[in-house]
């Protein structure tokens, strides 16, 4: 009986680490943005992020969020 439970309990333990994971990573990147909207003086968009979490925090993420890379200045000829 044990033999045909364990490939079953082998995979619940799979998806709850890829599960844990991801709700890290999740946890990780929404901090992320509500640390980089008060350091851009963005309150509604840190208040939104609070009240919509993830989604908040993706929106903000494509819409605000200017990377450095993104500011490189112009190759003078």
């Amino acid at each position: 009986m044990s033999n045909l439970i364990l490939p079953f309990l082998s995979l619940g333990i799979v998806v709850v680490v890829i599960t844990l994971a991801t709700y890290i990573f999740a946890l990780g990147f929404i901090i992320f943005m509500m640390i980089d909207a008060l350091k851009h003086g963005r309150i509604l968009w840190f208040i939104g992020i609070v009240l919509f979490p993830l989604v908040g925090a993706i929106v903000y993420y494509f819409t605000e969020d200017k990377h450095d890379y993104a500011h490189v200045p112009p190759v003078k000829s």
